[in-house]
């Protein structure tokens, strides 16, 4: 998939309260896979770019042979196999006024299978981040051994992690992280999917507790259409109080057989300030985000496994007590192939 974020953003990116959340049923992850796809051993790959005007040097750079991305395209289509299968490499770029940034990072994991629909699902991932603004860059790392069970319509999993962070060659944070899901098919095409999670994080600047919860639904339609309608909670307790929630919709809509179209939307509220804790606060800052999605498995065409992304999103930001609202957009296009 494009535009891959690194996993310590997105820890940081909001945050949430276990406790709170256990008993709470509702957020959703858009187009959850089907109860009856087991989980397979596998990896990807992914290099995302981020530079001024990077969308237009690259093309209108497109036809030249030694133009970015085009000897990379030709190795990387060689279809080259590794112990743990056929291994995805996405290369997304966006445009970016913050200077230059590129992030390299994989997923992996190696199932075994157990008996009594119980699997050993060993996970691991990593990131090295570089920028402008440091020579060194940043880099993050974590695995741990995970544990699922399936029993017709219904899926359970339990996941422990640990993960560390290095900012400039120097250990900035250990975390040990606990997390669970639970899946259901309640009718044909209808899938519930919740999620809790709890981490422990053990930083240079102080500790802190991160904790979410999330639930929702997914709902795939005639036509391959697929809706889903979700609420989450997320809140951080220790080194910078923050509470977030907020609900979001999507839609997937294919247009042909090797193109899709997506939307979506989605409402979060923060706080920040001494009533963080409550989750009826009045002082927060409040954010909504509208994306557009298209997916186009060019593969399918030449018979290769070829596909291309592109995605915006537009957002409006508010901070409490102020009048007036701030504006963001950010775009990406993305190539995945296997090699």
């Amino acid at each position: 998939m494009v535009g891959q974020e690194p996993r310590e953003f997105r820890r940081r990116k909001s945050r949430g309260l276990t406790a709170l959340f256990a008993a709470l049923p509702l957020s959703a992850f858009p187009f959850a896979a089907a109860i009856a796809d087991p989980p397979a051993t596998g990896a990807q790959l992914y290099l995302n770019v981020s530079g001024t005007g990077l969308n237009d040097k690259l093309a209108s750079s497109s036809a030249d042979p030694d133009a970015f991305g085009a000897s990379d395209t030709a190795s990387a289509s060689s279809s080259k196999k590794i112990d743990l299968g056929s291994v995805p490499f996405t290369v997304s770029t966006a445009d970016s006024s913050g200077g230059w940034g590129a992030v390299l990072g994989g997923t992996g994991q190696y199932v075994v299978p157990l008996s009594d629909g119980f699997s050993l699902i060993n996970h691991g991932a990593f990131t090295k981040s570089q920028s402008s603004a440091g020579i060194l860059g940043d880099m993050s790392a974590d695995a741990g051994p995970g544990l699922e069970y399936r029993e017709g319509n219904l899926a359970l999993g339990l996941q422990p992690d640990v993960g560390v962070t290095l900012q400039s060659q120097a250990l900035q944070q250990i975390d040990y992280g606990l997390s669970s899901s639970l899946s259901k098919d309640l009718m044909a095409g209808l899938t519930a999917t919740t999620t809790t999670g709890y981490t422990i994080q053990n930083g240079a600047d102080g500790n802190s507790r991160l904790a979410h919860a999330s639930t929702g639904l997914s709902y795939a339609l005639p036509d391959k259409i697929k809706l889903g309608l979700g609420y989450q909670l997320e809140q951080t307790v220790g080194s910078g109080d923050q509470a977030q929630q907020g609900p979001s919709l999507t839609a997937e809509i294919p247009v042909t057989d090797s193109v899709n179209l997506g939307t979506s939307y989605s409402y979060s509220s923060t706080a920040t300030d001494s009533d963080s804790l409550d989750l009826l606060a009045r002082h927060r800052d409040t954010s909504q985000t509208l994306g557009l999605s298209a997916n186009w498995d060019v593969g399918a065409q030449i018979n290769a496994d070829v596909k291309l992304s592109a995605k915006v999103d537009v957002s409006r930001q508010t901070e409490y007590g102020s009048n007036s609202a701030q504006l963001q957009q950010a775009g990406s296009v993305g190539m995945q192939m296997k090699f």
